[in-house]
């Protein structure tokens, strides 16, 4: 024990410590299933940025005046 009273553990002891692992054809198909969900995040990510560019366009057009969108008039 130190001297901040709390308990220690050594090297040699935190190596002996078992660490369970998934069977090699579990941990591959996590691995294909993240790789999936990355991909499918990547896929968005690039949508997104579609989006946005396809949005700065659509709004240069409105406030230069080169579009122009109806006005309905308020009928009192």
């Amino acid at each position: 024990m130190g001297g901040t009273g709390q308990k220690e553990i050594s090297e040699s002891q935190l190596m002996a410590l078992p660490i369970p692992m998934p069977a090699l054809h579990t941990q591959t198909a996590i691995a294909r299933y993240l790789n999936a969900l990355r991909e499918e995040i990547d896929l968005l990510g690039q949508s997104v940025a579609a989006l946005k560019s396809q949005k700065r366009g659509l709004m240069q057009k409105l406030l230069t005046g080169q579009w122009r969108l109806p006005v309905q008039e308020e009928a009192n």
